[in-house]
């Protein structure tokens, strides 16, 4: 199969995939996780993330129509080094970013879930998940839930 002209092809970036958070406490629904980790894009400047939510232990409760986790970016470094957006919590949520999906046919085991996240023209960021599934995210039997970031660009088809 060829490429037409105009095509793109994914460059990824050097660095890998990221671990954000490795949480092993439990996430509960209506409630939002502390701040991941800053992803730093000031260097690589990406365009794009692949966002994975791995929910290792799965979710305990009963789930609510449509279960999904959303997620939530606070820019870091807006203007200089000391301005931030605000922190999102349970009474201040930003627009979400992008959402989890969750499998509501799978009632205990792991769930790995994805969305793509826009970087255009951001240096700094961390995330932050809310959990609207209904279920405790869970996070103490045995691994817990993480989320990890893999930055990339678009970019023109070499040859």
């Amino acid at each position: 199969m060829s490429l037409g002209t105009g095509a793109a092809s994914v460059i990824w970036d050097d660095a890998g995939q990221q671990t954000l958070i490795s949480s092993t406490s439990d996430l509960a629904t209506g409630s939002i996780s502390t701040a991941s980790s800053v992803l730093d894009n000031s260097t690589t400047k990406a365009t794009m993330c692949k966002m994975i939510l791995a929910a290792l232990d799965g979710f305990s409760g009963t789930w609510n129509y449509n279960p999904h986790c959303r997620l939530y970016m606070r820019e870091r470094e807006v203007v200089t080094s000391s301005d931030h957006c605000p922190v999102p919590d349970s009474s201040y949520r930003y627009e979400a970013v992008g959402a989890f999906k969750c499998d509501y046919g799978e009632t205990t085991g792991a769930q790995y879930l994805v969305c793509y996240v826009d970087l255009v023209g951001v240096k700094k960021c961390e995330f932050y998940i809310g959990n609207d599934t209904g279920k405790v995210l869970e996070g103490n039997i045995s691994s817990g839930w993480k989320l990890y970031a893999h930055l990339f660009s678009l970019g023109p088809t070499l040859g």
